[in-house]
């Protein structure tokens, strides 16, 4: 089983939006070793969900390492497909952008 923890990236983007004062909600799930951290925000008129767990791009599987990395989906990226196997500055990036 993994042990759950906040990313360092995850924990980057989050002193990054809340220096911003761009509220952000908490929105994780502990089940087990499926753990998901999500962070959800709404910024320039769109809805953003940043992800890293159980599954996510950058995340870890039960045949992977953990990259520690961040998936991003967003309306104002990418069409609103995910993207992943971010950095903290990624996301910065596609927000400083929108």
């Amino acid at each position: 089983m993994k042990k759950f923890e906040i990313c360092e990236e995850m924990n980057i983007l989050r002193e990054y939006l809340s220096g911003h004062h761009i509220d952000w909600v908490d929105a994780l799930s502990r089940e087990e070793e499926y753990w998901m951290c999500r962070t959800r925000f709404i910024y320039k008129g769109a809805g953003w969900s940043v992800i890293h767990g159980f599954g996510s791009y950058g995340g870890f599987s039960h045949v992977g390492k953990d990259r520690g990395l961040l998936e991003l989906m967003s309306n104002k990226v990418d069409e609103g497909e995910p993207v992943g196997f971010l950095k903290a500055a990624d996301i910065i990036k596609y927000i400083e952008e929108a």
